[in-house]
């Protein structure tokens, strides 16, 4: 798909970019904005079977994210 070279360099820097130029939140919420953006425009072009995958990773990409920011929530809870 489109979405997996976009998503994929940003998820891998996020992890194991030591630079501080941008931060992993940010990398992680611009790759997940970028892809969701395109993925919900392809919906709109598909029909059948095309439609129903690109839904289920929209599906999966917000699950995933709204995990992240889930667990990042509770590590700094938990470090206050």
């Amino acid at each position: 798909m489109v979405v997996i070279p976009i998503l994929g360099p940003q998820l891998y820097l996020a992890a194991t970019d030591g630079n501080d130029e941008f931060a992993p939140r940010t990398r992680v919420r611009t790759a997940v904005g970028v892809s969701l953006f395109l993925l919900l425009s392809f919906i709109g072009v598909t029909d059948g079977t095309d439609r129903t995958l690109v839904g289920l990773l929209v599906a999966g990409l917000l699950i995933g994210y709204l995990a992240y920011e889930g667990v990042g929530g509770y590590r700094r809870t938990r470090d206050v």
